[in-house]
C-alpha cells in the first residue's frame, strides 16, 4: 500500500471523509470490472449480469457485479477464486493462449446510484473502520477503504468503454 492509500485509510477511520462518490471514480465516471476471459463473449452480447449467488466467502455476500477503482489486478480486493486463476496463470503461462482474466472499463455515470452496494468486507466491518451513515457516503467509504463496490443491476454493453489485459500485477 502506498503512502497516499495509507493516509486515505487513516482519514477514513477517523471519520473525515469529505470526498463524494464521483471523486473516487476513474476520471469521475469509470470503474473497472475484472472477470474471466471466458465470460467476455456473453458479456459483449448481454452486458454484465449480476451473479445469482454471492461471489464471496461471506455468508451474507453481496449478489451483484463487482466494480473497483484499482487498475492493478493485485491491488484489487478480488474474490479468492479469481486470484487463484491468476496465480495458476503466472505459474503456468505456457499453458494459456491469453490471460484468463480481462479488465473492463465501465462508465458508471448513468447507472442507478440506489443499485450500488458496498464491498463485502465493508459490510463485515471486521476492523470497525466504517463511519458513514448515508448510502452515498458508505459507497465512497467502501471505495476508499476496500477499493470496491458492487452493482445489483445489469450493466448494458454500451457502458463497457474498454477491454484490456494490461492491468499489471
Amino acid at each position: 500500500m502506498n503512502l497516499q492509500e495509507q493516509i486515505s485509510r487513516i482519514q477514513s477511520m477517523m471519520g473525515v471523509i469529505k470526498e463524494d462518490f464521483n471523486n473516487h471514480l476513474i476520471g469521475g465516471r469509470y470503474l473497472y470490472h475484472y472477470t474471466l476471459t471466458d465470460n467476455l463473449n456473453s458479456i459483449l452480447e448481454e452486458g454484465i449480469i449480476p451473479r445469482k449467488n454471492p461471489n464471496s466467502f461471506y455468508k451474507e455476500g453481496i449478489e451483484g457485479v463487482f466494480l473497483t477503482n484499482k487498475s492493478s489486478l493485485y491491488n484489487v480486493n478480488l474474490p479468492q477464486t479469481l486470484m487463484d486463476v491468476m496465480d495458476d496463470y503466472y505459474n503456468n503461462e505456457d499453458m494459456y493462449d491469453e490471460k484468463p482474466i480481462v479488465r473492463l472499463t465501465i462508465d458508471v455515470s448513468s447507472l442507478d446510484i440506489k443499485l450500488f452496494d458496498v464491498d463485502d468486507d465493508y459490510k463485515l466491518n471486521l476492523y470497525k473502520w466504517n463511519k458513514s451513515e448515508n448510502h452515498e457516503d458508505k459507497l465512497t467509504e467502501s471505495l476508499d477503504l476496500w477499493g470496491s463496490v458492487s452493482y445489483k443491476g445489469q450493466i448494458p454493453v454500451h457502458l463497457i468503454k474498454n477491454i484490456d489485459f494490461n492491468y499489471g500485477a
